[in-house]
């Protein structure tokens, strides 16, 4: 009975709408064209972006060419924690905008920094990091020299979570053996207790995606006490070079 009601509803409509002037009806086929048109557009401009978001992640995370600083070394770089600003300072293609803290960055040369919350229990406490030169260059050899001291021996077991943003889009989000990526900057493990210091020499790709980076890196130890945290935010201009290698 609900489907014959509607069909006469329907015709009853349809009916009212052919006796009106060609005028109105013609007007109002071109409103619903319009909002159609609108509605349409919107829905290709969603693709767009989700495929361009799409193409972005595949760039980042397929990149594998010889002569390029490969993504392993970025983590190693960053859960290393004694010489992280490699994972993070090599985004600095020309002279970016960086959010720091005063209270939060770690002394030095680099713009690295802490997470915001209290480091008084870290493992590990960094003296300072520098980087030569600063900002790096596209396509010339960045050298990273850290100083620091571990607190506590730092055994196997120990992990990182790692986040890396471009913008909004999340590319990486993963936990990962810090161990395995220690060995990247020439430490392994067990760490034991005492002073450390990293000099470590990479070299740098010649293009970079232009945006904003976020890179957050939280270690902590097999039996979940944290190790230490940290962070930076980069953004860079579109004629910016640099580490990721990619045009969009």
């Amino acid at each position: 009975m609900r489907s014959a009601t509607t069909f006469v509803d329907c015709k009853a409509s349809h009916d009212a709408f052919n006796t009106k002037p060609f005028a109105v009806r013609h007007s109002t086929l071109i409103t619903i064209f319009h909002h159609f048109t609108r509605l349409s557009s919107n829905i290709f401009d969603y693709f767009a972006s989700f495929r361009k978001r799409l193409k972005v992640q595949k760039s980042f995370e397929s990149r594998k060419s010889p002569g390029a600083m490969r993504f392993s070394t970025v983590t190693a770089c960053l859960t290393a924690c004694l010489a992280p600003a490699a994972a993070l300072s090599v985004l600095n293609g020309k002279a970016p905008e960086l959010t720091i803290s005063d209270d939060l960055k770690i002394p030095g040369d680099s713009p690295l920094e802490f997470c915001p919350g209290d480091h008084a229990a870290d493992l590990i406490k960094i003296d300072r990091v520098d980087l030569s030169p600063n900002p790096p260059k596209a396509g010339q050899e960045l050298l990273i020299k850290a100083k620091g001291s571990v607190k506590q021996k730092i055994e196997e077991g120990a992990y990182v979570l790692l986040t890396v943003k471009y913008g909004l889009i999340r590319l990486i989000s993963t936990k990962a053996d810090l161990c395995e990526q220690i060995g990247n900057v020439d430490l392994k493990c067990p760490v034991e207790k005492g002073e450390v210091e990293v000099t470590k020499s990479v070299d740098l790709p010649a293009e970079i995606p232009s945006g904003k980076y976020t890179v957050l890196a939280d270690v902590f130890t097999a039996d979940d006490v944290q190790i230490t945290c940290l962070t930076a935010t980069v953004t860079f201009s579109r004629s910016s070079k640099g580490f990721f290698g990619s045009d969009l």
